[in-house]
C-alpha cells in the first residue's frame, strides 16, 4: 500500500491508511538538496530530498552512512503513458513498472519510489548487500582461474566477489539437476596449496572422478610442492572436483527478478496476440528464459575435494557420476570450438 486513499472521489476512508514498513539502506550519493539510498532489496537506488530528513542534517550523511526510510510511490514524470519504465520494486514487492504495465495492458501512469522520513540508522547497524547461501555445492573446475599472484595489480581481496582479477568457471548441478555454472577467482579458493600439496595420488584421484582431461595431469603436477612459485596461491587444475558455497548479490538478484518478470509479461502478451493470428503456434514457444545464475551469484570458500570424501556421501557420489559426463561434454565442446567447429559452451572469462 502506498498510504493513500484509493477509493472513489469524495468517499470517506473505511479506516486508517497503513504506512509501509521502514526499510534500511546506505547512502550511495548525496548532493546539495537531494541524494540516493542503496538497499539490498532494490535493484536501483531510491531518491530522497533533504526535506525528507528527520532528526538529522545533510552534513551527517556521507556515502556508506546507514539510514532508515519509509518508501512512498509517486508518478514517474519520465514515463506516464505506456505503463512501463523504471521499476525499482524490491524482491517480493510486486511487479515492476514494465511488468505491471504489460500485465495490465498499459495506459496507467508508472510510479517510482521515493524515500521519506529518512533517519540515521541505530548505531552498529550493518547493511549487507550480499548473502552467503547455506549448504555446500559439489562441482568441478571447467576453466581454471589464474593464480592470485598473476591476477594483476587491479585485483583486490576486499570481500567475496570484489576481486577485479581474472575469473574461472565452476560447473555444477542446480536444485533441479540441470547443469549450471558460476564464476570464481583465485582469492575465493581456501587452502588450495595445502590440499593440493598433500599427495599427488589424492589430487589425481579427485580429478579422475570428474573426468580425465589431457591437461589435468600437468596441471596437478604444477600444484605440488616445488612446482608452484613461492608466495603465489596455486590455481585449481581443470577437472578438479571442488566444494564451494554460493554468494548472492542481492541487488543483482532483484534486478534479475525484475527483468524475468518483465520478460514473462512480454512473452505472455505476445503469446496472447499470436493465438488470434497463428493458432498453430506451439504452446510455450514464447516462454521467457529465467535469469542467469552467474549474473547474480558467484562461488566462495572454494576448496578441492578428494574421491574418498565424495564417496562417503551418497548424493555427492551420484552427482560426481553426472559431473563426469558433463566434464567430458564440456571438454569435447572446447576442442570443437578450438578447431572452429562450434562456439564454446559459455563465454570464457575475460582477463582483467
Amino acid at each position: 500500500m502506498d498510504g493513500r486513499d484509493d477509493g472513489s472521489p469524495g468517499a470517506a476512508p473505511l479506516g486508517p491508511t497503513l504506512e509501509p514498513a521502514p526499510e534500511t539502506g546506505v547512502i550511495s550519493s548525496v548532493r546539495k538538496a537531494f541524494g540516493f539510498i542503496a538497499t539490498p532489496s532494490r535493484s536501483r537506488d531510491i531518491f530522497f530530498h533533504i526535506s525528507a530528513l528527520e532528526d538529522c542534517t545533510p552534513e551527517q550523511l556521507q556515502e556508506g552512512t546507514a539510514v532508515t526510510f519509509v518508501p512512498r510511490w509517486e508518478p514517474d514524470a519520465g514515463d506516464g503513458s505506456s505503463g512501463g519504465g523504471a521499476g525499482g520494486s524490491g524482491i517480493g514487492g510486486g511487479l515492476t513498472g514494465a511488468a505491471g504495465g504489460a500485465a495490465g495492458g498499459g495506459g496507467s501512469r508508472a510510479k517510482r519510489p521515493i524515500a521519506t522520513r529518512v533517519r540515521l540508522a541505530p548505531v552498529g547497524t550493518r547493511v549487507r548487500m550480499t548473502r552467503l547461501e547455506p549448504g555446500l555445492v559439489l562441482g568441478f573446475v571447467s576453466d581454471p582461474a589464474p593464480p592470485a599472484a598473476t591476477a594483476g595489480a587491479g585485483a583486490t581481496a576486499a570481500g567475496a566477489g570484489s576481486s577485479s582479477g581474472p575469473k574461472g568457471i565452476l560447473r555444477f548441478l542446480d536444485e533441479a539437476g540441470s547443469p549450471d555454472h558460476v564464476f570464481y577467482s583465485a582469492e575465493d579458493v581456501e587452502g588450495a596449496g595445502a590440499a593440493l600439496g598433500a599427495t599427488a595420488a589424492a589430487v589425481t584421484a579427485a580429478a579422475s572422478v570428474a573426468g580425465e582431461r589431457p591437461a589435468a595431469g600437468a596441471a596437478v603436477a604444477a600444484q605440488l610442492p616445488g612446482g608452484a612459485s613461492a608466495g603465489a596461491e596455486p590455481a585449481l587444475p581443470a577437472g578438479q572436483l571442488v566444494l564451494f558455497r554460493l554468494c548472492t548479490d542481492l541487488r543483482a538478484a532483484a534486478q534479475a527478478a525484475e527483468q524475468a518478470a518483465a520478460a514473462a509479461a512480454r512473452a505472455q502478451a505476445l503469446q496472447t496476440s499470436q493465438q488470434h493470428q497463428a493458432p498453430q503456434t506451439a504452446p510455450g514457444r514464447g516462454a521467457a528464459a529465467g535469469p542467469r545464475r552467474a549474473a547474480y551469484q558467484w562461488a566462495v570458500e572454494v576448496r578441492p575435494v578428494g574421491a574418498a570424501e565424495v564417496a562417503a556421501h551418497t548424493l555427492w557420489r551420484q552427482q560426481a557420476a553426472v559431473l563426469q559426463l558433463l566434464a567430458g561434454a564440456v571438454q569435447a565442446a572446447y576442442e570443437l570450438q578450438a578447431a572452429g567447429g562450434m562456439p564454446a559452451p559459455v563465454p570464457r572469462p575475460r582477463p582483467a
